[in-house]
């Protein structure tokens, strides 16, 4: 059973191009997102360096992987990251953004998007090591009109952690909701390759069946 109460696996995937699958591991169901990330992507960059050896120029992930574990293994093997935020954790600071600027999504939809430098996780960091990163907001207004208790305002926010500080606001936002087709690879391997349903009662063969069938999908591609 996984975390989820549902029958299933949780694999560690890495996408490049959000096309090619680059790295992948099995998991248990009862693993969430977040769980183990550090080692995962631990034994991914050391795989990529035994491998390939090229440089990585942009990392993306959703806000599972704001970790301070996390980001300071990233930040020290890519030249920039793009990391989703938990609302929870950054919202603070969403009312001393006063930059905002108006734009428009893909789909026509009028939003905000402002930024702010912020130094987080200084409870874990050294005094020596505290790290300035850039927080990148966007927001539009909420369907209800209800003011939000936390932020004074009726608007819906989105945010993002990042070490790139010469993008816009906006070009970082964009550059970081590209991840989004990702998931369309996700959609064939599980109802093109299988990954839906295992076809096998243990992890080991299973592990085996998702490797053959990503770099079937990656040939096929």
């Amino acid at each position: 059973m996984s975390y989820k109460k549902q029958y299933g696996y949780q694999p560690g995937v890495a996408t490049l191009n959000q096309k090619f699958v680059v790295y992948l591991e099995n998991r248990n169901g009862n693993s969430d997102a977040k769980s183990f990330q550090p080692d995962t992507l631990k034994r991914l960059f050391e795989a990529w360096s035994r491998n390939d050896g090229r440089s990585i120029d942009v990392f993306r992930a959703d806000a599972a992987s704001y970790q301070y574990d996390v980001i300071k293994l990233v930040e020290s093997k890519v030249r920039h990251f793009y990391i989703g935020c938990r609302n929870s954790y950054v919202d603070k600071y969403y009312r001393q953004i006063t930059n905002w600027k108006e734009t428009i999504d893909h789909e026509g939809v009028a939003y905000q998007v402002g930024s702010i430098r912020i130094k987080p996780f200084a409870q874990r960091s050294q005094a020596a090591d505290i790290t300035e990163y850039r927080l990148v907001v966007k927001r539009r207004k909420n369907k209800s009109g209800q003011i939000d208790i936390l932020t004074q305002d009726d608007y819906e926010y989105r945010s993002i952690i990042t070490n790139d500080f010469d993008l816009s606001a906006r070009e970082a936002a964009h550059l970081y909701n590209q991840r989004g087709a990702m998931e369309r690879v996700f959609d064939v391997l599980k109802n093109d390759f299988g990954w839906n349903n295992m076809p096998y009662s243990t992890l080991e063969k299973n592990h085996v069946f998702l490797i053959l069938t990503a770099i079937v999908n990656n040939l096929y591609q």
